[in-house]
């Protein structure tokens, strides 16, 4: 039997406070010890942008990040087309999602959760999971060595750092089918008519190094039309469906194992809810990114907290490297429980709860029931 615990005393606010001016869609990105990692990061998207965003003339949708942290924008401005290409002046960043069953990938290892998928006409490819990001990316690279039919936007679509940079994205490609798992005999998970953005990947060169690389980034408009369980102890990430979850994830957790939820705000897909500080008194929208390898709290919230100068440090982005400062906390809170790790500060109002701290218990992102479930574990409080 699988236990739920509600209310977990780090996030009391059940209101849905206003979002932040300008917010609007969501990111990825960030960076690990002394030597980041990329991707992970989010910014609140704005309201009712969720499935079936169009990014067009006179439409917003943002996305943001930390360290790899993604925020998409959408901003009006036509350009003429070129003669060797079609223009797209509007794009549907929704994907038509398929599930038969619970889907059981292997994680590919490193320090942010990747998984392998079929793309149709381009074979195996690389997947950061990245719970912060709106829309899937697509590798430049990748991309035009499968031969992906490729389309220029005649929009201002632009990526943005966690420390504000931006980096402007000019095409995309078109995936007929993203298939993940469906081994014989076996379940899968598939995400058709996909419009993702193409952007430098390759560029994150710290993580390729380490084979930490991938071809692409799956967002929200693949993944948030399911369950997800991370199980980094077994190395798996389990696709459910969201209806019936509690009674699903029983066969997929220790027997006895219990959970305490996490109430997520708003009415878009992107995973947030408030972090409470009593000194001095403050509340911050904090950002659930796996796609984040390091987790991140403003800097001046880490300064208020007299918490020292901290440790010089870089993160690793689309658009380059970024100079931060982190700080060694030994009880982060994660629901009820505490976890220690290192907190990275940042020129955002926002914070990310990164895959450092998230991969310390299972949990499930249940993105279509607006909850983030964690793990009790022995020795987690």
């Amino acid at each position: 039997m699988l236990r739920v615990m509600d209310d977990a005393p780090w996030c009391p606010r059940r209101s849905n406070p206003p979002a932040p001016p300008g917010a609007s869609a969501r990111g990825a990105a960030a960076p690990a010890s002394g030597e980041s990692s990329p991707v992970g990061g989010t910014t609140p998207p704005a309201r009712g942008a969720h499935r079936s965003a169009r990014a067009r003339a006179r439409t917003r949708p943002r996305a943001l990040a930390c360290a790899l942290a993604l925020v998409l924008i959408a901003l009006a401005e036509a350009c003429a087309p070129a003669a060797e290409e079609q223009g797209a002046d509007e794009v549907v960043f929704d994907a038509e999602t398929t599930l038969d069953g619970p889907v059981v990938l292997p994680l590919l290892g490193g320090r942010l959760p990747r998984v392998e998928a079929e793309v149709a006409g381009a074979g195996t490819a690389r997947f950061l999971v990245d719970t912060a990001m709106e829309v899937t990316l697509l590798d430049a690279g990748f991309a035009k060595r499968a031969g992906l039919p490729q389309r220029r936007l005649d929009i201002d679509f632009r990526v943005t750092t966690g420390g504000g940079q931006q980096q402007r994205l000019q095409h995309v490609a078109s995936i007929e089918r993203l298939t993940l798992g469906g081994g014989p005999g076996e379940p899968s998970a598939t995400a058709s008519a996909l419009h993702p953005p193409l952007a430098d990947l390759a560029a994150l060169g710290d993580l390729a190094q380490r084979d930490e690389g991938f071809d692409g980034i799956l967002g929200q408009d693949v993944l948030g039309d399911w369950a997800l369980l991370f199980d980094a102890p077994a190395g798996q990430l389990v696709i459910l469906p969201a209806d019936d979850l509690l009674h699903r994830l029983a066969a997929h957790l220790p027997t006895g194992m219990a959970c305490e939820a996490i109430a997520l705000q708003g009415g878009d897909r992107i995973p947030r809810f408030p972090l409470v500080f009593s000194s001095p008194a403050r509340e911050i929208e904090m950002h659930v990114d796996t796609g984040s390898s390091r987790t991140c709290l403003p800097l001046e919230v880490l300064e208020g907290l007299g918490a020292g100068a901290g440790t010089p440090t870089e993160a690793v982005t689309l658009a380059g490297s970024e100079p931060r400062r982190a700080w060694k906390v030994e009880g982060f809170p994660l629901g009820t429980q505490r976890v220690a790790l290192q907190v990275e500060g940042t020129a955002a109002s926002w914070g990310l709860l990164g895959y450092d701290a998230l991969s310390q218990r299972r949990f499930v992102l249940d993105g279509p029931g607006r909850r983030l479930l964690v793990a009790v574990e022995a020795g987690g409080q």
